[in-house]
């Protein structure tokens, strides 16, 4: 008997349904780990070795480690080539980290180390008309330095290449002749921002290394229980073309997101409470073009979203008048919240759960919690409501129903005044109250939908 099995994973947590295809009365079996440094071709040979399964004929994957690379700036050296004179630019236009005035404001990290820029002397005007054929005897230093460096992947991003892209080919054609992995700002040819383009060109290149890595190694695992004929999917693509690097990893960075908009969100809102994000999905607008990386606009099509500010993991720290608040910054799950026992940082996390029963029944979290954890959580806010309270005596509990609902009140906020969306996802019954709405289904009701489409 084949199996059928669906594939979510982030960051650090790995989802799993699965169940025997072709078999309308099958139980579905539901799983949910957590990986630090994502290792889903661990936690896949894991599920595969609890169930006893020896086929696999069906598997659909849906993921956003792209986007968790980059927003964990765990992505590999790239180096960048553009136009002479242009070598700065990319860093210049970096958004403004620093939330208030500053007389010395902060941009966000440069994810591109600046001794692997390279200006090439090539010119296409904004007419498309080639002023300067690019020399490729230029390009044949920056290749013997890339492999001293062990540089393997390359963004080329020359100035006007949507409206003509030939001196990027020719760089392309050259690089990939000495073994590089070469990504075009031409590539995304939809956006007529050169900056935009620039960068997705740039974010590619640095994704990709530790991106095919992952995948090779799912991938390899996956062999091992494939059928023949087995449709192995990532979204709306073939998963040989992800690993194979014929899909680019913005390309495939939002399977996830998509896959809920096409299922769930086309005609009711869908609010999305997982364990790394809590997503918003409103039906009826258009497709983007453009995604608000943490380096800016960059030229990615996908289906829309909210990201709320405010997400499971959002860091709590002192605020400027010392009072214990909600952050920009987040944390991992390695080491985890505080309530897990290994964490010294308290998060949004740990106050939604160090006393909700509801936890209880949350598959791979329940397992998680324990009673230090707990316990350290309440000697934490403790400590901080007496710092606060100055003989007001404010309690622990109110502390945090205080941040809690501030928290709600963004959310509320973000999401607009439709109270008729659906509640879902892995914490959707942590949060319930502050919606007072009842969440959809069980905590991988979007997951289950992975599986339609399996049965003969």
């Amino acid at each position: 008997m084949t199996w059928s099995i669906g594939l979510h994973f982030g960051e650090s947590v790995v989802e799993f349904v699965g169940r025997k295809a072709e078999d309308n009365d099958a139980q579905i079996v539901k799983s949910r780990a957590f990986m630090p440094q994502t290792a889903p071709d661990l936690a896949f040979s894991q599920f595969v070795a609890a169930n006893n399964i020896e086929k696999v004929s069906h598997l659909k994957i849906v993921s956003a480690l792209p986007l968790k690379i980059i927003e964990a700036e765990h992505g590999a050296p790239a180096a960048v080539l553009t136009t002479s004179g242009f070598e700065n630019w990319m860093e210049l236009s970096l958004p403004i980290k620093t939330p208030h005035f500053s007389s010395m404001p902060e941009r966000q990290s440069f994810l591109i180390d600046r001794e692997y820029i390279f200006g090439i002397s090539e010119r296409t005007n904004a007419q498309g008309h080639i002023e300067k054929i690019l020399d490729e005897s230029e390009l044949e230093f920056l290749v013997a330095k890339l492999a001293m460096h062990e540089i393997k992947t390359v963004a080329v991003c020359f100035l006007h290449s949507d409206k003509n892209s030939e001196n990027e080919k020719r760089a392309k054609a050259y690089l990939e002749k000495h073994g590089l992995k070469v990504f075009l700002s031409s590539g995304s040819a939809k956006s007529t921002n050169e900056n935009h383009r620039f960068w997705a060109a740039a974010l590619n290149a640095y994704v990709n290394p530790y991106f095919i890595e992952k995948m090779t190694a799912l991938n390899e695992e996956i062999k091992k229980v494939a059928s023949d004929d087995a449709q192995i999917l990532w979204g709306q693509y073939k998963f040989s073309d992800v690993v194979e690097g014929l899909v680019t990893p913005l390309e495939a960075a939002f399977s996830f997101t998509n896959f809920v908009n096409e299922n769930f969100a086309k005609t009711t809102p869908v609010l999305y409470c997982g364990l790394e994000d809590f997503i918003f999905f409103k039906p009826g607008e258009n497709t983007c073009e453009t995604w608000a990386s943490p380096v800016g606009q960059v030229s990615a099509t996908h289906s829309p979203y909210i990201k709320l500010q405010n997400q499971p993991l959002t860091k709590l720290d002192r605020g400027f008048f010392s009072e214990l608040a909600l952050t920009k910054d987040k944390i991992t799950y390695d080491p985890g919240p505080v309530v897990f026992g290994r964490g010294h940082t308290l998060s949004l996390f740990d106050l939604l759960t160090y006393e909700n029963s509801d936890v209880e029944s949350l598959t791979g979290i329940a397992e998680k919690m324990n009673d230090r954890g707990r316990s350290r959580c309440k000697e934490t806010l403790s400590a901080y409501a007496r710092n606060l309270s100055e003989g007001d005596n404010i309690s622990y509990e109110e502390l945090t129903q205080s941040i809690c609902e501030n928290a709600a009140f963004s959310w509320r906020n973000e999401m607009g005044d439709d109270d008729s969306f659906i509640l879902c996802g892995p914490l959707a019954p942590i949060v319930k109250k502050y919606f007072n709405k009842k969440p959809t289904g069980d905590s991988f009701f979007i997951l289950n939908s992975l599986l339609q489409g399996d049965l003969k």
